[in-house]
């Protein structure tokens, strides 16, 4: 009889043991989302305001609770205007958007979807809809490797100027 209850134990642990740690359970905030000014891109600066801001960003957790990736979705409008002359442009730019992490906390990917503004490696400011996908170095630089763009974006500063 002791031997059938410490199998019994044995087995117990071996399942109890094999079965993977739940991973963190994901969390949601409200993003908020502040107008600001962009300079060093266009020849003029950008103001940007945001008339309709109700986004979300729920972050996901491995089972040592560390960061894995970050989803950002809801609705977004953003007018930017050329503070010089005046001229303006309100765009639904509601995502979604995805970034994804290293285990170190760099960032891996981001992969965009729907529209959105965009600062291109090249310092240029796109507006546009569609699917991005970036991809970045594993290290503190962050460094773009490579990025993919499908759809349909057009040059803001020029749209502005």
């Amino acid at each position: 009889m002791k031997r059938a209850i410490s199998l019994v134990c044995a087995i117990g642990a071996v399942l109890v043991f094999s079965i993977p740690a739940e991973a963190a359970k994901p969390t949601r905030a409200f993003l908020l989302n502040s107008p600001f000014d962009l300079q060093g891109v266009c020849s003029f600066t950008v103001h940007f305001d945001f008339p309709v801001s109700n986004e979300f960003i729920k972050t996901y957790f491995d089972n040592s609770g560390v960061m894995t990736r970050q989803k950002i979705t809801g609705n977004l409008v953003a007018t930017s205007t050329n503070n010089t002359t005046g001229t303006s442009l309100t765009s639904n730019i509601s995502g979604p958007a995805t970034f994804v992490f290293y285990l170190d906390g760099n960032l891996k990917s981001l992969v965009g979807d729907g529209a959105q503004i965009e600062i291109t490696p090249d310092n240029r400011l796109l507006l546009g809809s569609g699917h991005i996908v970036q991809s970045y170095a594993d290290d503190a630089s962050n460094t773009l490797l490579g990025e993919t763009r499908t759809g349909n974006f057009i040059d803001l500063c020029a749209a502005l100027a």
